[in-house]
């Protein structure tokens, strides 16, 4: 093997190395997710994007395409998950809607 090829190897595997270490770090970044704070049909595509990711992460014979493919995959499904709905404004029961802006001011 010549000096050349050599070099050239070995900065093949550094760059899978970043790269590899880049999906690991998301993996353990987006594996702290609650799926309660998501609504179920976003969540679904994340958390199957998510176990992929996590598997390509931990294949030590992964390709760089594969590597940078779960990756993109996981940050898009990581980028369309929708918050569960924690309540909204309503009115009550019986009470008018009011617009407070349009309000004038207080007399006494």
């Amino acid at each position: 093997m010549t000096k050349t090829s050599a070099t050239a190897l070995q900065d093949q595997g550094a760059a899978a190395l970043v790269v590899d270490r880049g999906l690991k770090y998301l993996v353990s970044d987006y594996e702290t997710r609650a799926p309660t704070k998501y609504t179920a049909d976003s969540w679904k595509p994340f958390a199957k994007a998510l176990r992929t990711a996590a598997a390509v992460a931990d294949d030590t014979s992964a390709g760089k395409s594969e590597v940078a493919d779960a990756k993109t995959a996981l940050m898009t499904a990581a980028g369309d998950l929708k918050a569960a709905d924690e309540g909204t404004f309503q009115t009550a029961a019986g009470l008018p809607n009011v617009d407070y802006l349009d309000v004038g001011p207080a007399t006494g």
